[in-house]
């Protein structure tokens, strides 16, 4: 046997020319040196081609026109007409799933969890860990039981690190790791949001086993800029007319023990009140 075996597969459509061949890589060891990486393989490759060392017995699919394209078709249940499902565009440098717009899901396990990724055809949405959630475009609740690390998020991690701005000189005006654009919604039909917001972040809760000594709902370690009115402890609605000032406290209950002075402003009861002084909670001004 003087190479790899191939079987070849060609014909002609119109006037437009197909030439795919399925090389099954021999295993002799005589063929050592055509099982390189980079090694071409003439007759059934284009070229010298641009792939890592193949093993004994492979199954290698390649095409040997340029820029042909690889197109998997099938039927949808029930269906009365082929549809495409995959396409390796060679011409645009492309994989595609799904080109038929059909609702196809693509679900890829892992080594416990039967949902690590989720696209969901017939809704537009996805899924990291879990199942698609009605309503949601993407899904994150990868609860796969884990050994947590401090300072490393257990769902979305963006570790400490260096990026280079390549760019031009010149101002950026926001820089941010992660950015939540204004959203308008439409409805097609008449609904009242009760309370809309960019971002909710509900605290932690302790579960069998766990005790938090303190838990937080979002915690910064540097300031926190609000471009827009600042409620605190807004869980009772106010009236029908929302207060406007720039920090805005319910009627709150004052914090005991003794308190450290820094020009910080709380509220005990319905007035606002300004530390003054180290000591306890009478020793503010009104």
């Amino acid at each position: 046997m003087p190479g790899p075996t191939a079987i070849g597969f060609r014909g002609w459509y119109t006037d437009h020319g197909f030439d795919i061949l399925v090389g099954v890589v021999a295993a002799e060891a005589s063929l050592a040196t055509n099982l390189n990486a980079n090694a071409a393989r003439r007759g059934w490759m284009i070229g010298t081609p641009v792939v890592n060392a193949v093993p004994d017995h492979s199954i290698v699919l390649s095409n040997t026109v340029a820029n042909a394209d690889f197109v998997l078709m099938t039927t949808l249940a029930g269906g009365a007409n082929s549809i495409e499902i995959v396409r390796v565009d060679s011409s645009a440098g492309l994989l595609v799933f799904n080109e038929g717009a059909a609702d196809w899901d693509i679900r890829m396990e892992g080594d416990t969890n039967a949902n690590l990724l989720v696209l969901d055809g017939g809704t537009d949405s996805m899924a990291l860990g879990a199942a698609v959630v009605a309503g949601a475009g993407l899904t994150l609740s990868n609860l796969t039981g884990r050994t947590l690390v401090t300072a490393v998020g257990n769902q979305i991690h963006v570790p400490i690190g260096s990026l280079t701005d390549g760019g031009a000189n010149g101002t950026i005006a926001v820089m941010a790791h992660a950015f939540l654009g204004a959203r308008t919604i439409v409805a097609t039909n008449t609904i009242t949001y009760t309370d809309a917001a960019g971002l909710v972040v509900q605290v932690p809760v302790a579960g069998t086993g766990s005790t938090f000594t303190r838990a937080y709902g979002i915690w910064s370690t540097g300031q926190i800029r609000a471009d827009s009115n600042f409620q605190v402890n807004n869980v009772t609605a106010f009236a029908t007319t929302q207060p406007t000032g720039a920090v805005v406290f319910q009627s709150r209950t004052a914090p005991s023990g003794s308190i450290a002075t820094g020009g910080a402003l709380f509220s005990d009861g319905t007035a606002m009140r300004k530390i003054i002084a180290d000591g306890t909670a009478s020793n503010v001004e009104t």
